[in-house]
């Protein structure tokens, strides 16, 4: 695990990296070095002022992103066709579309918790292989325009809206209290 890092240029010569943990390097806001990284499978950045992802789509090996807290993240456009990519927590980051993740084909499971700005999930219906939603305490408010085309491949989809809409719902059905997941950064 690497703390208090500015830059990654020094890991463009490691060929072999198969896994990067950086957390609270508070100066780090580009992971561009790790374009392309060709046994780069697990990448988890925590509390980093990201914002600037670009090249990791080009990671052939690459299956799960954490980029949790990274306030400073707004697009995640960058992984569009990263052809391994299976997860992608985005959770507390500053994301507001989830556009390009459709063209992760082999993604099954992404978090958007906290994500204040993000409305809409309806780029993921071109997902197939989709099975885990999380969208707590978003901007997300229904999931009508989220088409999933490979019903089959879909073994289910966890959606928690935002706190407002669960007391609606609660006060509309008089249901008791209602329980759930749903962390804290």
């Amino acid at each position: 695990m690497l703390t208090g890092t500015e830059t990654l240029d020094g890991l463009k010569r490691c060929l072999h990296l198969e896994s990067v943990n950086l957390t609270d390097s508070r100066r780090l806001t580009s992971l561009a070095p790790l374009a392309g990284a060709p046994r780069l499978r697990t990448l988890n950045v925590r509390g980093c002022p990201l914002n600037c992802i670009d090249g990791l789509g080009t990671c052939p090996e690459l299956e799960n992103v954490s980029f949790r807290c990274a306030k400073e993240l707004m697009s995640l456009v960058p992984l569009a066709g990263a052809p391994q990519l299976r997860v992608v927590d985005a959770s507390w980051t500053g994301v507001r579309s989830v556009d390009g993740l459709e063209r992760c084909l082999q993604l099954e499971c992404v978090d958007f918790t906290g994500c204040h700005e993000l409305a809409s999930l309806a780029p993921l219906s071109g997902a197939p292989q989709l099975r885990k939603i999380e969208a707590n305490h978003s901007a997300v408010r229904h999931l009508d325009d989220v088409h999933i085309s490979a019903q089959v491949h879909l073994n289910y989809v966890w959606v928690k809206l935002s706190r407002h809409r669960k007391k609606s719902a609660k006060r509309a059905h008089g249901d008791g209290e209602m329980t759930g997941g749903g962390s804290n950064p």
